[in-house]
């Protein structure tokens, strides 16, 4: 938006724009690959989601999504440390 209305560019916002949306629809497609992988709930990519729209949202969700990697991660290093 300033390079529109501060420097007279409007092709600009819609180069960033279009970029933007590309990049959100991957972030949507790899939420819902990390669902079905992970077997998630609705409500969890729901709450991703909401998070992902609001500023700051991520900040918020974070700390979850920390805790949640370090048991997976967890997981996978005591099953294959029983596997051996």
């Amino acid at each position: 938006m300033p390079l529109k209305y501060l420097i007279d560019m409007p092709r600009a916002v819609t180069v960033v724009g279009t970029v933007h949306g590309f990049l959100f629809i991957l972030y949507m497609l790899a939420l819902g690959q990390t669902m079905i992988q992970l077997k998630h709930s609705l409500g969890w990519a729901a709450k991703v989601f909401i998070a992902a729209i609001f500023p700051f949202g991520p900040f918020f969700i974070e700390p979850a999504l920390r805790r949640e990697q370090a048991k997976l991660e967890n997981k996978a290093a005591t099953s294959s440390y029983t596997e051996q």
